[in-house]
């Protein structure tokens, strides 16, 4: 319902009301409104503060890292610094970990699963760190991808989801979990659903049409 609707609503009801009795009705709903109006406020503020929380867990040598990692990355791969993230998840000991990684709407076309692991393609994948070769295919984990959309639900259409596609002209994506093992046939990758949750599927990993995407990520250690 648009607001012109609603309005045509809001007067219907207005007019089945005693007409003594419809200014306090009145006053009641703009009073509602403004709670409704408050809490949204609130719950952006909330958002907000914690993406500027993660960072805030990070240790000053963490920080600098990933700034570091951001800055090669966007320049290895001809992307945008601004869609880059550090995304938190835990290990199984229930410890932190923070991964820095491509968060934008659609990930990077790379090819198929089998491209992107031949031997003679592993250079298009490492960037250099304080002079450290860094693999940038270690780091996009099934828990990192969550996090991810996570991160991603304040937008109004997730990261490789139908949605998107609708909106932006790219196909509906999905994204290898390159910093997992593939098996003989299949490797695995995730995707979010017309529903919003992330389903973690397998494909051929020789299959690499427009819909298969690279999301570099590496773990901040």
């Amino acid at each position: 319902m648009d607001a012109k609707e609603g309005l045509v609503v809001f007067e219907a009801v207005l007019n089945q009301i005693p007409r003594e009795q419809r200014g306090e009705f009145a006053s009641g709903i703009n009073g509602l409104l403004t709670e409704i109006g408050a809490a949204a406020l609130d719950g952006a503020n909330e958002v907000g503060e914690a993406s500027v929380d993660v960072m805030s867990l990070l240790t000053p040598e963490q920080q600098e890292k990933a700034s570091k990692l951001t800055s090669a990355m966007a320049e290895k791969f001809g992307v945008d610094q601004k869609d880059f993230s550090v995304l938190t998840t835990e290990t199984e000991t229930g410890e932190q970990k923070f991964t820095v990684a491509y968060t934008a709407g659609n990930g990077i076309h790379k090819g198929s699963w089998n491209n992107i692991f031949n031997k003679k393609n592993a250079q298009d994948f490492m960037i250099e760190i304080d002079g450290k070769k860094v693999d940038t295919r270690t780091g996009m984990t099934l828990d990192a991808y969550k996090a991810m959309i996570d991160k991603a639900r304040t937008t109004e259409a997730l990261p490789d989801s139908p949605q998107l596609a609708g909106e932006n002209g790219q196909p509906w994506t999905w994204t290898l979990r390159t910093g997992e093992e593939a098996d003989g046939f299949y490797a695995p990758s995730a995707f979010a659903n017309s529903d919003g949750y992330v389903d973690a599927n397998w494909n051929g990993r020789d299959r690499g049409d427009d819909g298969v995407r690279f999301r570099p990520a590496v773990v901040l250690e």
